[in-house]
């Protein structure tokens, strides 16, 4: 398995409070949070040239014909998504 994916083929990517990323970089909570928000954050994340709205519901596609919903988003703490 990749590094993040887990058996049912989700994916994981942890941010801890002090915003390292899997002890390999130091951008700040904030920062971190903007960038992964950012066109670049999201294409590095999903892919291409995706949009992503932070509301419960939002649907999305990615360039490659992924589909899905964002099923959860707490500003600075979480998103998780289908």
């Amino acid at each position: 398995m990749a590094v993040g994916e887990s058996k049912d083929a989700s994916w994981t990517v942890g941010v801890l409070r002090d915003g390292r990323v899997a002890d390999r970089h130091h951008m700040g909570l904030h920062a971190e949070w903007d960038f992964m928000r950012s066109r670049n954050g999201l294409a590095t994340w999903l892919g291409g040239d995706v949009s992503l709205r932070p509301e419960k519901g939002a649907p999305y596609e990615t360039t490659s014909g992924t589909v899905g919903e964002v099923r959860g988003f707490r500003e600075h703490d979480r998103v998780r998504l289908t």
